[in-house]
C-alpha cells in the first residue's frame, strides 16, 4: 500500500503541478494567453502581433503583459562577469503581479520605447551576491553584456518572474517593425478582471482570434487562441495537461491497477487471517458481540495498517519528488513546488481509507456472513468462505509482472555493469566540456545591435578565436567543437541502406548521429581508418541546406553494413509510413570508436555530419587538459568574456562527472526496477501464502481424516498446494510472454546490451519460483503437522 497509494496519485499530482499559480496576491487570477498551432500541435512562440491586439481589445483582463527569458552576462565593478538568467518584460508585468520593489522603481511604459536609456531592475539575491547590498545601487551603472544599464530598482526576495529570472530589462518590440507571424519569442500573461471566469475569457479571445484569422489568413488560420494556466503556458503543454489526453488516462489506469493489486492482496491476506480466527470470532459472537462490532474491529485494524502505509508512502514520494526537482532546477520554474502538497496528502488519506474498506470491511463481511454455529464450523471444511476467480487472476498478474520487471531489471543491471567496464577510447578524466553562447539583440529593439547575418559571421569568428586562444593556453592538449561530442550523449534515429545490403533490420535499430565541425577529427587527433576526412567543400554555400557527405564509424560498418565496403554506400534516415522519404547521404570515410555510447560501448554505431561552426549556437567545446579539468573553468570564462563581453560559458563540467552522473541515473533506474520486481514477487508470494494458509485453515479436518486413513505426505501436500501451483504456473507462462515483449522492445535501444531472452527468462523464472516457494513453505509445513486427533477435536 505504501507503494500503491502514492503511485496512484502521480497523474493527479502532475496535473496539480501544471495548474500551479504565481506566489503573489490573487495568483490564481493570473493566466497564460497564447496561440496554439493546430498543425504542429505546439504553441506559437511568436505572438507579437496577436499580443498587441489582445492588449488593446480584450476586456476580460485587467492587465496583459509579455516576457521572454534569456541568460545574460552581468559585469560588476571589479570586472567579473557572471551569467544571470534575466527577462525582457513589458512594464505592465509588474502591475499584473502587484509586487512593489524593495528599492527604487519598476519599469515604466516609457522604458519600452526604442532609443530610451537602458535600464534594469535586479533581484534581491543579485543585489546581495554581486553588489554586496550596496544601499546606493539604484542609479548606478552595471554592464549587461557589452551594454551599460542603469539600475532603477531592486525587487524583494523571492520575486523571480517568469521562470527563475533575476533581472528585468524593458521589452522593446514594436509590431510595426516585423511582418505578421514574426518577432521575438514571447510568453504572454494576463490578470483576469474581477468577476470574469477563465471560460468567459476563452470565449472572448476565440472571437478575437476568428477575426484575426480572417484578417491574416496566411499566418493565423492554423492558430487557436486560448487561455490556460501559467503552468501549461510556461511549460508549453497542451490544454489537456499532457502531450496526449490518452497518455494521462493510461498512466492513471496503470497506477490505479497497481493500487488495486496491492489492495486486493491485503484483502486476501486479511481474509485468510480472519479465517484462522474463526474460533475467536465464534466465541465472541456467542458472548454477545454483534456482527457489526466484529466487522468494525477488523476495519480499524486494516485502517491503521492503511494509514501507516499511506504516511510512509507520502514521505517517500515527497523526498523523491523534491530530489527530482533539485536535479532539474534549471528547467522547472521557481513557483512550481513538485513536492507533495496538502491536496495530494488529503487525497492519499482518502485512498488509504478506501483501501481499508476494500481490504478490511469486505473480507470481514464475507468471513462473518453466517450465524454463530456456522462460524464456529468455519475451519472444519464447510467451505463457507472461498477464494474465487478474482484471487486467481490477482496471483497470476503478480507473478507475471514480477517476471517481466525482474527480466527488465536484469538487462538494465547488465547495462550498468557493462557501462562501468566499457572502453570509450577516450581519457574522460582529462576532458572538460562547455557550451559557448551569446545573446543576439534584435536591431529593431536596439539601434546599436547587428543584423542576424552579421551576428552569425561575428559568432563564427569568435568561435574560432576562442578555440585558438584555448589551444594556446598552457596545459591544453587539444580542443574540438561540435553539437554532439564524445561521451556526452547522441540523438539516434533508425536508418536504411540503399540497395538493402544491411545484414539485419537496420530500419529498427536506432543509430547515433552527431553534427561536428569539419575539423573535428583532426582536432581530436583521431585519423580515419579509410576514406577521406571532411573539408569545407562538404559544406553547402547556403546555411542549413542538405549535406550529402557523412562519415561513419567502424561499428556502423560492422552492425549495419555487415562488414562490407562502406565508401560510396548511401544511407538515409527511415521515416514513418506516409511521410516523404529523406535525402540520401554518401559515406566518404570511416573512423574508429570515439566514445559514442557511454551506456553500451559494444553498440556504438554512429553517423557524423559536417557542419559549419556558425550554424551551431550554442557551440559545445571539448577540451583535453593535463591537470584538473574543472580548474580551467575560470580561465575559460575569462577568455570568452575578453573576446566578447556578451558571450557566456554554460554548463562547464568535466566529462568524468557527466559520465558518472549518467551512469548513476541508469544505476538508480535499474535498482528501482529490480526493487519493484522483488516487491511484486513478494506480493505474489504473500498472496499464495494467504491462499495456502486459508486452505489449511478451512480443510484442517479433511487433512486430519485423510492422514488418519493413511494418506501419503505427498497427497497431503498436493491437497494444500495444488491450486497455488496452478496459479504459479499460469503466472510463469504469462510472465514469459510479458518478459519476451518487454525485452524485445528494450533491446532495440542501442544503449541496451544484446542478451539471450530465453536464458534471461529462464533464470528469472527460477528466481521467482524459489522466492514464491519460500513463501508457500510455512503453510505446507503447518498442514503436514496436523494430527488426526487434533483435527477431529477441532471439528
Amino acid at each position: 500500500l505504501a507503494i500503491g497509494i502514492p503511485a496512484s496519485l502521480t497523474p493527479v499530482h502532475i496535473l496539480g503541478v501544471l495548474d500551479s499559480n504565481f506566489p503573489v496576491e490573487d495568483g490564481d487570477r493570473i493566466v497564460g494567453i497564447r496561440n496554439w498551432n493546430v498543425e504542429i500541435d505546439r504553441p506559437d512562440v511568436r505572438p507579437l502581433h496577436s499580443f498587441a491586439v489582445w492588449k488593446e481589445e480584450l476586456r476580460s483582463f485587467e492587465v496583459i503583459g509579455a516576457a521572454r527569458s534569456d541568460p545574460w552576462n552581468v559585469h560588476s565593478e571589479d570586472g567579473r562577469a557572471e551569467e544571470v538568467r534575466g527577462a525582457e518584460v513589458t512594464a505592465s508585468v509588474f502591475g499584473m503581479l502587484r509586487v512593489l520593489p524593495l528599492m527604487g522603481r519598476t519599469l515604466l511604459d516609457s522604458d519600452e520605447v526604442i532609443g530610451s536609456p537602458n535600464v534594469v531592475v535586479i533581484a534581491e539575491d543579485v543585489w546581495a551576491s554581486r553588489f554586496g547590498r550596496d544601499p546606493d545601487i539604484v542609479g548606478k551603472t552595471i554592464g549587461i553584456g557589452r551594454t551599460p544599464h542603469t539600475v532603477v530598482g531592486v525587487m524583494p526576495e523571492g520575486f523571480l518572474f517568469p521562470m527563475s529570472d533575476r533581472l528585468w530589462l524593458p521589452l522593446r518590440a514594436n509590431p510595426n517593425d516585423y511582418t505578421v507571424g514574426t518577432g521575438p519569442d514571447l510568453f504572454v500573461f494576463g490578470r483576469l478582471a474581477d468577476g470574469v471566469s477563465e471560460s468567459e475569457a476563452n470565449a472572448e479571445i476565440a472571437t478575437v482570434g476568428a477575426r484575426l484569422a480572417a484578417e491574416w489568413p496566411e499566418t493565423h488560420t492554423r492558430l487557436r487562441p486560448e487561455v490556460v494556466s501559467i503552468g501549461l503556458q510556461t511549460l508549453g503543454e497542451p490544454a489537456s495537461g499532457m502531450t496526449e489526453t490518452r497518455e494521462i488516462l493510461l498512466v492513471q489506469i496503470f497506477c490505479l491497477a497497481l493500487l488495486f493489486v496491492a489492495c486486493g492482496n491485503v484483502g486476501t491476506m486479511i481474509l485468510a487471517r480472519t479465517a484462522t480466527r474463526v474460533s475467536e470470532l465464534g466465541v465472541r459472537t456467542a458472548l454477545g458481540a454483534s456482527r457489526t462490532r466484529i466487522i468494525s474491529q477488523l476495519f480499524v485494524e486494516s485502517l491503521v495498517l492503511a494509514l501507516l502505509a499511506t504516511g510512509l508512502g507520502i514521505i517517500l514520494a515527497d523526498q523523491v519528488a523534491r530530489q527530482f526537482a533539485r536535479a532539474m532546477v534549471d528547467e522547472i520554474p521557481y513557483w512550481i513546488d513538485i513536492g507533495i502538497g496538502p491536496e495530494s496528502i488529503l487525497l492519499a488519506l482518502g485512498l488509504g481509507t478506501a483501501c481499508a474498506v476494500g481490504a478490511g470491511v469486505l473480507p470481514a463481511i464475507k468471513a462473518t456472513n453466517k450465524n454463530v454455529q456456522q462460524t464456529l464450523r468455519l475451519s472444519s471444511g464447510s467451505g463457507s468462505v472461498r477464494f474465487g476467480i478474482f484471487t486467481t487472476l490477482l496471483v497470476v498478474a503478480e507473478v507475471a509482472l514480477s517476471m517481466g520487471f525482474l527480466a527488465l531489471g536484469v538487462v538494465l543491471s547488465i547495462s550498468v555493469v557493462g557501462s562501468q567496464r566499457g572502453d570509450l577510447d577516450l581519457p574522460i578524466d582529462q576532458y572538460l566540456t562547455a557550451r559557448y553562447r551569446t545573446v543576439w539583440v534584435d536591431p529593431t529593439a536596439d539601434e546599436a545591435a547587428t543584423h542576424i547575418e552579421d551576428f552569425r559571421v561575428q559568432f563564427k569568428t569568435n568561435q574560432e578565436e576562442l578555440r585558438l586562444r584555448i589551444q594556446a593556453e598552457p596545459g591544453v592538449r587539444r580542443v574540438a567543437m561540435g553539437a554532439q561530442l564524445p561521451a556526452l550523449g547522441h540523438p539516434s534515429r533508425p536508418v536504411e541502406v540503399e540497395g538493402d545490403i544491411a545484414t539485419g533490420d537496420a530500419g529498427r535499430d536506432r543509430i547515433a548521429m552527431a553534427r561536428v565541425d569539419v575539423n573535428f577529427f583532426r582536432d581530436m587527433d583521431h585519423p580515419l581508418l579509410e576514406g577521406r576526412d571532411f573539408s569545407l567543400a562538404d559544406l553547402p554555400e547556403e546555411a542549413g541546406a542538405h549535406r550529402p557527405s557523412i562519415i561513419v564509424n567502424a561499428s556502423f560498418v560492422r552492425d549495419v553494413l555487415g562488414g562490407g565496403g562502406a565508401i560510396g554506400q548511401r544511407v538515409r534516415y527511415a521515416v514513418r509510413e506516409g511521410q516523404e522519404p529523406e535525402e540520401w547521404y554518401e559515406i566518404i570515410g570511416v573512423v574508429g570508436r570515439l566514445g559514442v555510447n557511454v551506456r553500451n560501448p559494444a553498440r556504438d554505431a554512429a553517423i557524423y555530419h559536417p557542419t559549419g561552426s556558425h550554424e551551431i549556437h550554442p557551440m559545445r567545446y571539448l577540451i583535453e587538459l593535463d591537470g584538473d579539468p574543472n580548474a580551467f573553468v575560470p580561465r575559460l570564462r575569462e577568455i570568452a568574456s575578453d573576446i566578447d563581453p556578451d558571450a557566456m560559458i554554460q554548463q562547464p563540467r568535466s566529462v568524468r562527472e557527466l559520465v558518472d552522473q549518467d551512469r548513476m541515473i541508469e544505476g538508480l533506474a535499474s535498482l528501482m526496477v529490480v526493487a519493484m520486481s522483488i516487491i511484486g514477487t513478494m506480493l505474489a508470494g504473500a498472496g499464495l501464502y494467504a491462499l495456502m494458509s486459508f486452505t489449511v485453515s478451512q480443510r484442517t479436518r479433511e487433512i486430519g481424516i485423510r492422514s488418519a486413513l493413511g494418506a501419503q505426505q505427498s497427497n497431503v501436500i498436493s491437497t494444500i498446494a495444488r491450486r497455488a501451483a496452478y496459479q504459479l504456473a499460469l503466472g510463469l507462462v504469462a510472465g514469459c510472454a510479458l518478459g519476451t515483449w518487454m525485452l524485445g522492445e528494450l533491446t532495440t535501444d542501442r544503449a541496451m546490451p544484446s542478451v539471450s531472452t530465453p536464458l534471461v527468462l529462464a533464470g528469472v523464472g527460477v528466481a521467482v519460483v524459489l522466492m514464491v516457494a519460500g513463501a508457500c513453505l510455512p503453510p505446507i509445513l503447518r498442514g503436514r503437522r496436523i494430527q488426526p486427533t487434533e483435527a477431529l477435536r477441532e471439528g
